[in-house]
């Protein structure tokens, strides 16, 4: 097993970051034989099969060995009966365990993952090329001045939350693959984020920033689904939505450069993901 650091905002240090060598992901994305099943079962007809087990009553006999496999406390975690391995994916904190700032000049974390933000448009993961008008493909776009990825473990929370209030502009489904995506896939292709299905939301925020929040599918289920809809008005800290078993990567584009926590901006030039909190201050905009 891999080991590498990753920066815990809420302690303010340095820990070690697991990463689990997949040698399935290596074999697909490396091996002949291993790539034509790569291209079979990252269609979305590969998908749909798979959801109708993880969805079913049956799959829910992994959720221990799931949380097991991941170490997941669920202290913070609503109490329920889950029905399937997809309903333990979704699950959802108790009321109040991660409180968003209501002060609208802060942006909190969206997300409960781990944190890479460029000082620029171009995206701040070490060997992708990809910038915002292919991730966008074709849709209207802003001079983007930051960018930032958010990549969810399958052990974190995978429920989204708007960052500031303001207005969904648009709405817009991209096609494509569901190809799994985490550290050691994109080790071998630079493009997974322009390959996979995804959803862009053009955002209006209410302090002036524009954004685009793109949540990007992966293998299995893949879906994303939305609770908002465009023209919506929403507050900082609505949930918006969620990935079911699979996706777990979000791409967040700002025609605004805002000022992030300086050992955010430091860790993320030398490549090291900083793990926050959903609802975290990790940014401010002077007004």
């Amino acid at each position: 097993m891999k080991k590498s650091k990753f920066y815990n905002l809420s302690k303010n240090e340095l820990e070690t970051l697991e990463i689990q060598r997949d040698a399935i992901a290596e074999w697909l994305f490396t091996g002949t034989l291993g790539k034509l099943v790569n291209s079979v079962i990252s269609r979305p007809i590969f998908s749909s099969i798979a959801s109708l087990y993880l969805k079913s009553p049956w799959s829910s006999k992994k959720i221990e060995s799931f949380k097991y496999e991941f170490g997941i406390d669920d202290t913070d975690f609503e109490k329920t009966d889950y029905q399937s391995l997809n309903d333990y994916f979704i699950r959802k904190f108790k009321t109040h365990t991660r409180p968003f700032s209501r002060n609208e000049w802060e942006l909190s974390a969206p997300a409960e993952g781990y944190y890479l933000v460029s000082i620029d448009e171009n995206l701040p993961i070490k060997g992708i090329s990809t910038n915002p008008k292919e991730l966008l493909d074709g849709l209207p776009a802003f001079e983007t001045r930051q960018s930032l990825v958010i990549r969810l473990s399958p052990k974190e929370y995978h429920r989204l939350h708007f960052p500031l209030s303001g207005m969904i502009k648009s709405i817009a489904p991209l096609d494509g693959r569901l190809y799994s995506i985490n550290p050691v896939t994109l080790k071998y292709d630079h493009d997974l984020f322009i390959k996979n299905k995804r959803i862009a939301l053009e955002l209006q925020f209410d302090n002036g920033v524009n954004a685009y929040i793109i949540l990007i599918g992966a293998t299995y289920i893949g879906s994303i689904q939305l609770s908002f809809k465009a023209g919506d008005r929403f507050t900082k800290g609505d949930e918006f939505g969620y990935f079911e078993f699979g996706g777990s990567t979000a791409v967040i584009l700002l025609d605004t450069k805002l000022n992030f926590d300086e050992k955010i901006l430091s860790y993320s030039e030398q490549g090291i993901e900083t793990f926050a909190k959903l609802g975290q201050t990790i940014a401010i905009k002077y007004k």
